[in-house]
C-alpha cells in the first residue's frame, strides 16, 4: 500500500510507480481513495491553481442539496493554502476566498460553481468558455443511497457532461471511496469492480475512462496525528470496522449472501439496472442472481428504457408477478455472485417494494 502525500493526488506514487494521471489524457478520471484522506482538498487546490495561473474554471457536482451546503460551508482550509504554496508556488490567504450563492470566489472572481446533480438541466444555459473541468465529488453512491434521488443518476450526469463539453477539451474527475464495492457509473460503463487489495491505474474504453485506486492508510498508531485518533484506532482494532478503516474493506451486509450457484437451477428472470445485467435462477425456495444475461429471453429493465428487443420497463405494479422473489426475500434466501450484483439488485427490490 502507498503512503500518499496530500500534495500529490494528480502527480503521485501509486502502486509502487510514479504516475501523472493527466498524462493518460482520459476523459473520465475516477480517483478512488480511502475515506478522509484529502481527495476533495487536493482537487480544490489543483483547480484553484488552474484558475489563478490560467483562468480555468470548474463545475463541482454533488448528488443532494444538503451535500452542496456542506461543500460551501468551508471549502478552503489551511491545508489548501499549504498545498497552493508548496505544490503550486502560489501565495494565497484564507481571506482571499469567499462563497456567494453557489460559487466559490478568489479575490472577488468566481471559479468553482457548485451544482446539485438533480438541477443539472438548468446548467445547460450556463456556458463558460474558460470552464474545462467537471468534478463529481462522492460519485461512488451505491444503489441503496440513491433511493432518495429523483431521476436517472447516470444519465443525468452524462447529460451534464455533454452539455458542458460543447466543442471544448473537457475532462471529468470522479472522486470516490475505495470502500464502495460498486456504483451505477461503473456499472453503466462496464468498469470492473477492482479487488480491495488492488492499487494502481487501469484504463477502459480505449483509454477514455481511467480508474486510479489508492489504499493509503496510516501504518501504525505512532503515525496518527493526535490522541483522539489513536484512541479511535484502538477502539476498533480487530473488528470489522478496523478492516474498513484501515484496509478499505466493505461494511456491506450483502457479504453474507454471496454464494456460489449450484448446477441444478432453473431460469427465473433477467434484469438490467443502469446497464448492469443480471440473471436470476431458482432452486427450491432459493434464488441466485449472477452477472450477465441472455438477450434472447425476456429482460426486465429498471429505471430507463433499453435497446434490447425483448425488454420491458419494471414498475411497482408488477409485484404480483414476482411471488417467488418476494418469498425468497422474506426468507433471506436471495444469493448473489458478487457484492456488485447484490448492490445493483437492490433497485429491483426497491421498485417492487418487497
Amino acid at each position: 500500500m502507498t503512503k500518499l502525500n496530500y500534495l500529490d493526488l494528480i502527480d503521485t506514487e501509486l502502486g509502487g510507480k510514479h504516475v501523472n494521471i493527466l498524462s493518460y489524457k482520459a476523459i473520465y478520471n475516477a480517483l478512488l481513495m480511502t475515506r478522509n484522506k484529502g481527495k476533495t482538498t487536493c482537487l480544490i487546490a489543483w483547480r484553484t491553481a488552474k484558475f489563478i495561473k490560467y483562468g480555468k474554471t470548474t463545475t463541482w457536482v454533488r448528488v443532494f442539496k444538503n451535500e452542496i451546503k456542506k461543500c460551501k460551508r468551508n471549502p478552503i482550509k489551511k491545508l489548501t493554502i499549504k498545498i497552493l504554496k508548496d505544490k503550486y508556488k502560489i501565495d494565497a490567504k484564507l481571506e482571499d476566498f469567499s462563497v456567494h450563492g453557489d460559487s466559490l470566489y478568489y479575490k472577488g472572481k468566481p471559479y468553482i460553481n457548485y451544482v446539485r446533480l438533480g438541477a443539472q438541466r438548468s446548467e445547460k444555459s450556463n456556458d463558460d468558455d474558460n470552464e474545462d473541468c467537471l468534478v463529481f465529488d462522492e460519485f461512488t453512491q451505491d444503489y441503496a443511497s440513491l433511493r432518495r434521488y429523483r431521476g436517472n443518476f447516470v444519465e443525468d450526469f452524462n447529460n451534464l457532461f455533454i452539455s458542458k463539453k460543447r466543442q471544448k477539451q473537457y475532462r471529468v474527475f470522479l472522486l470516490g471511496n475505495a470502500e464502495t464495492p460498486s456504483n451505477p457509473l461503473f456499472n453503466y460503463f462496464d468498469i470492473d469492480n477492482l479487488p480491495n487489495d488492488f492499487e494502481g491505474i487501469k484504463t477502459y474504453r480505449n483509454g477514455a475512462f481511467l480508474v486510479a485506486k489508492s489504499n493509503e492508510f496510516i501504518e501504525d498508531l505512532s503515525q496518527v496525528s493526535n490522541d483522539y485518533d489513536a484512541k479511535m484506532k484502538s477502539l476498533f482494532k480487530g473488528t470489522s470496522f478496523d478492516k474498513y478503516l484501515r484496509d478499505g474493506a466493505t461494511l456491506s451486509n450483502n457479504i453474507q449472501f454471496i454464494k456460489k450457484m449450484p448446477a441444478s437451477t432453473r431460469f427465473y428472470a433477467s434484469f438490467i439496472v443502469n446497464n448492469y445485467r443480471m440473471t436470476a435462477f431458482y432452486n427450491g425456495n432459493d434464488i441466485y442472481i449472477i452477472k450477465g444475461l441472455d438477450e434472447s429471453r425476456h429482460v426486465i429493465n429498471v429505471i430507463e428504457p433499453t435497446r434490447i428487443k425483448n425488454a420491458y420497463l419494471l414498475s411497482s405494479s408488477d409485484r404480483k408477478y414476482f411471488n417467488r422473489l418476494a418469498i425468497a426475500r422474506k426468507a433471506n434466501s436471495l444469493y448473489y455472485d458478487t457484492e456488485a450484483t447484490a448492490d445493483a439488485f437492490s433497485m429491483i427490490i426497491k421498485t417492487l417494494n418487497i
